[in-house]
């Protein structure tokens, strides 16, 4: 499989699962708890909770802030759910699933 095969077909996959994916993030984000199915989507949970961790050590750095490509900050006094989202679901949408894809081919590089 050349790697741009690869590329999409990770894109094709994560994108099959992301809907399901999404909508155990958005209850998570509405009661503070994980639902009892989210242990079956582990795998992309904890790619979006790595990417997360990756936003906000940047957002500590205001020297790249400048290369994020969508807003990068909720406002302020936005809610939990609203910042729980836009960490895990439209920040990952954004960038999250190219920066994952990269990350993987170069490890199956090594």
């Amino acid at each position: 499989m050349t790697e741009k095969e690869m590329r999409s077909f990770l894109g094709r996959i994560e994108r099959e699962f992301a809907p399901e994916v999404d909508l155990v993030i958005l209850k998570y984000a509405k009661t503070g708890r994980w639902p009892p199915n989210s242990s079956e989507h582990a795998y992309f949970l904890a790619r979006r909770i790595e990417f997360a961790f990756w936003i906000l050590s940047i957002m500590s750095m205001p020297i790249f802030l400048d290369k994020l490509q969508f807003d990068p900050v909720p406002d302020p006094t936005a809610p939990p759910t609203i910042i729980i989202q836009w960490l895990l679901k439209d920040a990952w949408e954004i960038f999250g699933r190219s920066q994952w894809i990269d990350h993987f081919l170069s490890d199956m590089s090594k």
